[in-house]
């Protein structure tokens, strides 16, 4: 009963996370969220199952019209935005980087499955060519979704040594 207790707690927490990380945007060229950071993270703590539980009740949080989505958006209108795809590509990252074997590569895979969604979303929904879908909504947030993977990665090993989860 106290595992259950402890893992609902975790759960809990990390979807906050989930949420704040999507609502915050780190000045630069191209403004950019820790979503990325926190969807690793999940996958590498917290495994398989919760983290696309977690994935899971955000996107249907933000479908209800719940403003948990970046820029505080929500609804089935967000689907019809840039985002979507990304959004849809979230559940492949975390299925992907959620292995316990060569996680490095299929965080990777998934981080790449991910932009692919996004990429391909555009220019089916704005009949975007794809490589102007690639370097503009995708190239200027690989180099930082990369650097996510690696501190969540590190962190995450750091996490796991404690003990703590």
């Amino acid at each position: 009963m106290k595992r259950d207790g402890k893992n609902l707690v975790m759960c809990a927490l990390f979807l906050a996370l989930l949420i704040v990380s999507s609502w915050i945007h780190i000045p630069s060229p191209v403004p950019f969220t820790l979503q990325t950071l926190v969807l690793f993270l999940l996958s590498y703590l917290l495994g398989r199952k919760k983290a696309v539980s977690i994935l899971s009740v955000y996107v249907v949080m933000g479908l209800l019209s719940f403003p948990v989505f970046s820029g505080f958006m929500s609804g089935i209108g967000v689907f019809y935005t840039y985002r979507g795809g990304f959004l849809l590509g979230f559940f492949p990252l975390i299925l992907l980087s959620s292995t316990k074997i060569h996680r490095l590569f299929f965080s990777l895979l998934g981080l790449l499955i991910c932009h692919a969604f996004g990429i391909l979303w555009i220019n089916v929904l704005f009949e975007i060519p794809l490589f102007l879908s690639f370097v503009t909504y995708s190239l200027p947030f690989l180099i930082k979704d990369v650097v996510c993977l690696a501190v969540s990665l590190f962190f995450s090993e750091k996490i796991k040594k404690t003990g703590a989860l």
